[in-house]
């Protein structure tokens, strides 16, 4: 074997992406590929993927069954799957060496969503009861927080990725594909707060380019992960949907007491936005700066639109309708109403 080859096998991961298969595993899993990593992929097997050349072992965390992972070891773990404090302690146990261990958290793990500019200090939401299994708006932050403690017990070397809102092509829950989709039939639509309005969220592949070079470089710390705060605004991105799908359409602006009027729930009817106001008034305002001082970079707008927009219109017509926002005949009809 020559210098060269010895080199690259040397620099051959095996890494362990628990979960794998939907929207962002994906991503992630090809990226490692790319760079030449061994992937081995774990799951329930219930979800549809077309990933290729990994090895895919099959287990439920939850059940718990894990015995496909006992006693294997790792260069680095790349946990997207993990809900419960539980489900991180059996698949710990059951591995040998997970090695660098890369956990996918969120922003929800904040407990004061009021205050802008909060970096990774922040204060943490908490739970009464720590063995609660069940997610919901009031458990999901503080359960992901216990996760995040027992990797920091369990696994010197670790890095917490604390995401925002994911997008990107392959994002069927269209919580932000909504926006280009809408712009481009054009017409009067609804638009929430104002054009000055904060917005934050992270490109799919964004999330895969830095779990790599975490892991690639074993890059410890905790990080928030969303768009930079201020760098987009709700005008911001509805000017880079009229560009990207060639349409013009007039807006009716509605202020969040108008929302609550018309019965409207931020982040549901109207996806990817809360009030810039109240308890919400620093959600779309996380400091970003640890991150990026630590490799974490952000494409473009335009281009997360673009892909978005590319990626929609490739999808066979029977999935082309959105799952998320507002209807057609209930947007006429508080438009007519407002």
């Amino acid at each position: 074997m020559n210098e060269v080859s010895a080199h690259l096998n040397e620099s051959i991961m095996k890494v362990l992406v628990l979960g794998g298969t939907s929207f962002i595993g994906p991503h992630i899993v090809r990226k490692l590929q790319s760079a030449g990593h061994d992937v081995t992929i774990f799951n329930r097997g219930k979800t549809p993927h077309d990933l290729t050349d990994v090895t895919e072992l099959v287990g439920d965390r939850h059940g718990p069954d894990v015995s496909a992972l006992e006693g294997l070891s790792f260069d680095a773990t790349i946990d997207v799957s993990g809900y419960f404090p539980r489900a991180i302690n059996v698949v710990l146990d059951a591995l040998e060496d997970p090695g660098f261990f890369a956990y996918v958290s969120t922003l929800s793990v904040y407990a004061d969503f009021s205050k802008s500019d909060q970096d990774e200090s922040a204060p943490l939401a908490t739970i009464d009861d720590p063995t609660v299994e069940e997610i919901t708006g009031e458990t999901y932050g503080a359960l992901k927080v216990l996760c995040e403690q027992v990797v920091e017990a369990r696994c010197p070397e670790h890095a917490h990725l604390r995401l925002g809102l994911v997008v990107g092509p392959g994002d069927v829950t269209d919580r932000f594909t909504y926006w280009p989709v809408r712009v481009s039939r054009g017409g009067t639509m609804i638009a929430p707060g104002s054009p000055d309005d904060a917005m934050q969220f992270v490109d799919v592949r964004d999330v895969a380019d830095f779990a790599l070079h975490v892991i690639e470089n074993r890059v410890q710390g905790t990080f928030n992960m969303v768009t930079s705060s201020g760098s987009v605004t709700v005008g911001k991105l509805l000017e880079t949907c009229e560009r990207v799908t060639n349409a013009k359409p007039d807006y009716v602006w509605l202020l969040p007491a108008d929302l609550k009027e018309h019965e409207l729930t931020p982040w549901v009817d109207l996806p990817a936005w809360l009030p810039n106001e109240g308890e919400t008034a620093g959600f779309a305002r996380f400091d970003t700066t640890n991150a990026q001082a630590n490799g974490f970079k952000t494409r473009t707008l335009e281009t997360t639109v673009q892909d978005i927009w590319d990626w929609w219109n490739a999808r066979p017509t029977e999935n082309q309708e959105l799952s998320r926002g507002l209807k057609a005949m209930q947007e006429a009809e508080i438009i007519a109403a407002h």
